[in-house]
């Protein structure tokens, strides 16, 4: 039976360090599969995962941007505006018809 690993630097096995920090299994196994939870594998293939990148992928689940950030994020995505795209624009956000 798998059983908590702390000997090696902080680092849990996948069912371990899903019930330290109250998430699912599967939380953890999405962040593997896509990049964003680093791991190691034990002798048996099992993975590992440690505590710190856990707790950091947990925090950023639960962290809103901030107003500004959105407001940044939506214009770098937006597309380059003529003058006129942009006078409507503004004109629609003033309230202006």
């Amino acid at each position: 039976m798998r059983g908590t690993l702390m000997s090696n630097g902080g680092h849990f096995y996948l069912n371990d360090a899903a019930a330290r920090h109250g998430v699912s299994v599967d939380f953890l196994r999405t962040r593997l599969r896509d990049g964003r939870l680093p791991y190691t594998r034990d002798e048996r293939g099992w993975y590992l995962v440690a505590d710190t990148d856990v707790a950091a992928q947990v925090a950023s689940q639960h962290r809103r941007p901030t107003l500004d950030a959105a407001v940044e994020q939506l214009v770098a995505a937006a597309p380059a505006l003529s003058d006129s795209q942009r006078s409507r624009l503004v004109g629609a956000l003033q309230g202006v018809a």
